[in-house]
């Protein structure tokens, strides 16, 4: 169902990718622009969760590449120090269940 209140989010996110698509019109600025954003993210990530800043901290960002997979088993774990909105497993699990 279309919500008229989205609108301004949704012409946001046209807007942006029109930007996006002219300004990262090679393959080198397209790259430039992902590290960024990645870089970007993995700083969040090390602000907020204990986890990954513990995982982080072994490593620089620049070598994110060589940081190793999490299983599933190991993210239900540590989810109460993964997630970045302080929220418990249980908590999860029981909006989950609902």
């Amino acid at each position: 169902m279309f919500s008229f209140l989205r609108l301004p989010v949704i012409l946001y996110a046209y807007a942006r990718m029109r930007w996006l698509s002219k300004s990262l019109n090679t393959r080198i600025r397209l790259e430039r622009w992902q590290m960024r954003q990645l870089k970007s993210h993995l700083n969040f990530l090390a602000r907020r969760s204990p986890y990954f800043r513990e995982r982080l901290k072994r490593s620089r960002v620049e070598s994110w590449r060589r940081l190793p997979f999490s299983s599933k088993n190991e993210l239900m774990e540590n989810f109460s120090t993964i997630n970045t909105r302080g929220i418990s497993r249980e908590t999860a699990l029981g909006v989950a269940l609902e």
